[in-house]
């Protein structure tokens, strides 16, 4: 260290620092050093050396465990200029790890886990090695692991980190309890987690949590592992001394289980109102079967539907959900359609489904009329957080169906429908989140379909700025993307822009619209408001879309 004319020129007490230099050789824009002094501040005897090991400290997290730093200060008139010279030297390399401790997981497993021989060494690089070794304890249960530095030895030009490795005791799972106001029986919320006995896994407990939050019975805020004392596992012998069960312990809010909604659209241009309502009983008799009724009013187009789900059937993992609907165009044509769905949980986020049923379509200007019978199969893959709001995550959903449509008794075809979606939610920042979705809908036939069998796009849901249901088609697809500000769990504002495509006599046609929209909470329930435009058409005819959800 050289403190340049300290002795002559510097005053009783301390002196101020008006700049402070970092020359690093050779030059690496990358090193972000901060000594903790900088221009205004007052500088001490032993301010200097403590700056100095501050420089040096981090330049050994970034790996550079041979630089050399020295700090001098040079005063001239009015001036203090503090300069540190740094020779950064070259980056130490990895070249191996060594792991001691229980033999809980095989060490070679472990070490599979860490940067290889060559590998450039840093302090975050060993952090994230000792975070992927604990969360594979984690994952095989042992959740109390412990991972501690020990050494960093240097050998032949490389080095070696040393860690010390606790497992702690293997964990299984046995119960399941729930903490705060539930409001549901816990065996319910038990089953809708899909707990079963076993290991204790992190993933696991994730998916517990996220399938709690996802059925809209409660809203988890935080969960714990738990022990109870005096209990005997199962397969242990009675006669041996009692040892720790452990479980999870979910701290919850229950949430209202019933729930209406509605969307209201206005168009200037038309001077017509359309709407939807829908009413959903989530837990009928805090058993989870599931009621849900919808009306529809669209531009002549009118249709009711109403269904049951029974959970758990005869035991099992499998749902059972019964529908009915009816819709009319005009008075003049009409559809019915009866269906039955069997839904299972596949794996942590895959739903899988079958289902089958029976379409009545007829159209009196035409005088046609059609059955179909038709069976088909869905897979649904959600991981999205927080479903009414969410912040990350994505949702994919594909369905196909099969059926023969009978004309009358001895003319018939196949008829083919392919429905797709994709949602995801990518978050930005901590208030900020970029939503994408694209949805495609395709019928395929042989036979002339009517118009109910065709499928419909525009107004909220697919393209905002149109008309609802502006669009028919055998096939179409959209495409929308929303910047979301979070305002609140349920609230949020956004500009969005929305494309959608279908095809018709002419070929294929393009419908872009934009606008802006919110979602508030409020405390009679959660208010929105979009604003769309269709690309042509004036910011001054845009098309309003209204929206009511409320839970009870």
């Amino acid at each position: 260290m050289i403190l340049a004319g300290w002795a002559v020129s510097a005053p009783a007490g301390p002196l101020v620092i008006t700049r402070v230099e970092i020359l690093v050789s050779p030059p690496n824009r990358n090193l972000n050093l901060a000594p903790g002094i900088s221009a205004g501040d007052s500088l001490g005897w032993d301010d200097l050396s403590r700056a100095e090991a501050r420089v040096t400290e981090q330049l050994a997290a970034e790996g550079y465990l041979s630089a050399g730093v020295e700090a001098d200060t040079t005063i001239r008139d009015d001036s203090l200029v503090v300069r540190f010279r740094v020779q950064t030297g070259k980056p130490a390399r990895v070249g191996g790890w060594r792991i001691a401790g229980d033999d809980s997981l095989p060490v070679e497993g472990l070490l599979r886990l860490l940067p290889g021989k060559g590998a450039r060494f840093s302090r975050a690089m060993a952090d994230h090695g000792a975070a992927a070794i604990l969360r594979v304890h984690e994952n095989s249960g042992y959740p109390f692991a412990v991972v501690t530095p020990l050494a960093l030895a240097q050998e032949s030009g490389f080095v070696y980190p040393a860690l010390q490795v606790a497992a702690g005791p293997k964990v299984e799972i046995g119960f399941l309890e729930f903490a705060g106001r539930p409001g549901t029986k816990p065996e319910l919320l038990k089953r809708v987690a899909g707990f079963s006995r076993r290991g204790y896994s992190h993933t696991v407990v994730a998916q517990w949590r996220q399938r709690l939050e996802q059925s809209g019975l409660v809203m988890v805020d935080s969960e714990a592992i738990v022990r109870a004392l005096g209990t005997v596992p199962v397969g242990e012998p009675r006669g041996q001394s009692p040892r720790s069960a452990y479980g999870v312990r979910f701290w919850v809010t229950g949430g209202r289980n019933n729930r209406a909604s509605g969307v209201a659209g206005y168009s200037p241009e038309d001077h017509q109102l359309t709407g939807l309502v829908h009413i959903a009983f989530h837990n009928l008799f805090d058993t989870g079967r599931r009621l849900e009724a919808d009306w529809r009013s669209a531009f002549a187009r009118t249709s009711y539907r109403l269904s049951y789900t029974e959970p758990w059937v005869l035991g099992t993992p499998i749902d059972v959900t019964a529908s009915a609907q009816q819709q009319t165009v005009d008075t003049t044509s009409a559809q019915t359609n009866l269906a039955l769905a069997a839904q299972a949980r596949a794996a942590a986020w895959t739903t899988v489904s079958f289902e089958t049923g029976y379409d009545r379509f007829t159209d009196a200007p035409s005088e046609a009329s059609a059955a179909v019978v038709w069976a088909g199969t869905g897979v649904v893959v959600d991981s999205r957080d927080f479903p009414a709001n969410p912040r990350s995550g994505v949702r994919l959903s594909v369905l196909t169906k099969v059926g023969n449509r009978a004309v009358d008794s001895t003319h018939s075809d196949v008829v083919t429908h392919i429905e797709l979606g994709l949602a995801g939610v990518l978050p930005l920042g901590p208030s900020v989140a970029w939503s994408n979705s694209v949805g495609g809908r395709a019928v395929y036939s042989a036979a002339t379909l009517t118009e109910p069998e065709l499928y419909r796009m525009g107004g909220p849901g697919t393209v905002r700025g149109y008309r609802e249901d502006e669009f028919v088609s055998t096939r179409l697809g959209w495409f929308t993307s929303e910047v979301r500000y979070l305002l609140g769990r349920t609230s949020s504002a956004y500009p969005f822009l929305d494309v959608g495509v279908y095809q018709d006599l002419s070929g294929w046609q393009v419908k872009p619209g934009y606008g802006v929209g919110t979602r508030v909470a409020t405390p009679v329930g959660v208010l929105g408001l979009d604003y769309g435009v269709a690309f042509r058409d004036s910011p001054l005819r845009g098309k309003v879309h209204l929206s009511y959800d409320v839970t009870f």
